[in-house]
């Protein structure tokens, strides 16, 4: 018999004659391994497995095979040993596994035949137990898939019952409820896959999911060639409930303008409780939902202030809850007064338009200075519900230059502008003695004026005018009024001189 841990390989034996004989003899063994192989590796409490031996005793029978912790894995009474030292058996892997949660994988079988010889397998482990997710994250009311390895085969041992696993939640020490199916089949190589619906009732945070086997259910009793199942068998895996998103656009805005606010990661088909806006409600009239995805868009109003009138100036932080979820967003500002001065420039006396928007809701103007001077008009303006106001004033005597406008109405709510004033224009000339102007009801009466001639006794000098336009640029004399000597010549008549002083002295009788 070859020694126990003697080593592999080509040994060369020799055989000597004993005494004082001179015979020998010599040839070659191969000493092989003796080595213990397990499939499916790994493989799941229950689950059938395969056991093959190699250079065991030849032509004899393995006595017993034992797993981890003494579990008896020799399903028949007799296992035979083939000529060459082989042998293959199939049993189900045992259940003799004392804890809920397993600490380690590891696990050892370990075959003995009738000569004693011993082998042990190297490598195999069980099946990891473990609960995955299809997603790390979910907001309430959105289904999650859960599967499970490692868990508890179906053995047979009892008739009529099924491998299956069960999933649980809890958040914060207490217990959810999940809605819908919980328990899902285990399936013979100890894995499983199911669906659940985080619970609405879920708040941000972590949930922690638990999958418990049925292995108490399986196998209970230890028969023959199987071990006890002592407990059920769990696995557990977190996942995280994160707040709600929200935007609101556009991102500033006053009291009473309108907003779209936009969310995600809500609990779906579930009625909104909270909308505020720095701490004023802004839910509108028909209140607001999340949709089979949790997701919502609708328009609303910018609240007044809690106290009344309109928000004050700066970031303010909005909030939307539904169900227990909430989300929040401090991207949003209320708008800052602001006013626009049209025209940008004017003279004293002229009249220009101040529009302005972010005012203290329904509130009047009480101050509206152009550099120091007040240009407030009576009855003061007063501000609509969404902050706007408009404003007629009179440009005040001020010199020309740039100066500060500053419209102010309740609550301190104040904006400011440049306005620049300028010089009075001085008057227009006036045209009404340019000759054409004086005869222009004569040029009009079919061309009757030809031309007019002026002679200035004080230079002894002469001037025309032919109202034809060949002479629109030769013409001299381009103004006529009272007390000129004029001369005309007309196309049909004479104009009675009574009649040309009329035209040139209107103020005469």
């Amino acid at each position: 018999m070859v020694p126990t841990g003697h080593p592999t390989g080509s040994h060369l034996v020799t055989i000597t004659e004993a005494g004082a004989g001179t015979k020998n003899a010599k040839f070659n063994l191969d000493v092989v391994a003796r080595t213990l192989t397990v499939t499916p590796n790994p493989a799941a409490i229950g689950q059938s497995i395969t056991i093959s031996g190699s250079g065991f005793k030849k032509n004899g029978t393995i006595s017993s095979i034992s797993g981890s912790g003494g579990a008896n894995l020799q399903a028949a009474s007799t296992i035979t040993i083939d000529s060459a030292g082989a042998w293959s058996h199939t049993t189900t892997m045992d259940t003799l596994e004392a804890s809920a949660a397993r600490v380690s994988d590891a696990y050892t079988v370990t075959a003995t035949d009738n000569t004693s010889l011993v082998g042990t397998s190297s490598g195999f482990k069980r099946t990891a137990r473990a609960l995955t997710l299809s997603s790390s994250a979910a907001a309430p009311g959105v289904a999650v898939t859960v599967s499970v390895t490692g868990m508890t085969a179906d053995n047979g041992e009892v008739v009529g019952t099924t491998a299956s696993f069960t999933v649980t939640a809890a958040q914060g020490g207490a217990a959810l409820t999940l809605a819908g199916t919980t328990a899902f089949p285990v399936g013979s190589d100890g894995s499983g896959t199911g669906t659940i619906t985080i619970p609405l009732t879920a708040a941000v945070g972590t949930i922690t999911l638990t999958a418990t086997d049925n292995a108490a259910a399986l196998n209970p009793t230890g028969a023959a060639g199987k071990g006890l199942a002592t407990v059920n068998r769990i696995a557990t895996a977190n996942i995280t409930v994160a707040a709600g998103t929200l935007t609101v656009e556009p991102a500033s805005a006053s009291t009473g303008k309108i907003v779209t606010v936009t969310g995600t990661a809500f609990p779906p088909n579930t009625t909104g409780s909270v909308l505020t806006f720095g701490g004023a409600s802004g839910i509108p009239a028909g209140g607001f939902s999340a949709d089979g995805n949790g997701a919502f868009s609708f328009t609303t109003e910018v609240p007044a202030a809690n106290t009344g009138g309109s928000l004050t100036p700066g970031n303010k932080i909005v909030i939307a809850t539904v169900g227990a979820i909430t989300g929040t967003t401090t991207n949003f500002a209320i708008a800052s007064p602001s006013i626009e001065i049209t025209p940008a420039e004017a003279a004293p006396e002229d009249v220009v338009i101040i529009t302005g928007t972010g005012f203290n809701a329904l509130s009047a103007i009480t101050t509206l200075t152009i550099g120091t001077a007040s240009a407030l008009p009576s009855p003061a303006p007063k501000a609509g519900r969404s902050g706007d106001v408009e404003a007629t004033v009179e440009v005040p005597l001020l010199n020309p230059g740039s100066y500060t406008v500053v419209v102010t109405n309740a609550a301190g709510f104040t904006a400011t502008g440049t306005f620049k004033a300028v010089a009075a224009k001085a008057p227009a000339s006036s045209t009404t003695d340019n000759t054409e102007v004086v005869f222009a009801e004569v040029i009009a009466n079919e061309d009757n004026l030809v031309r007019v001639w002026r002679f200035n006794n004080a230079d002894q000098s002469w001037s025309f005018f032919d109202p034809r336009a060949a002479f629109a640029d030769a013409n001299t004399l381009i103004k006529t009024g009272a007390g000129h000597c004029l001369g005309l010549r007309l196309g049909r008549a004479i104009l009675p001189r009574w009649d040309l002083v009329r035209r040139l002295e209107p103020d005469r009788p």
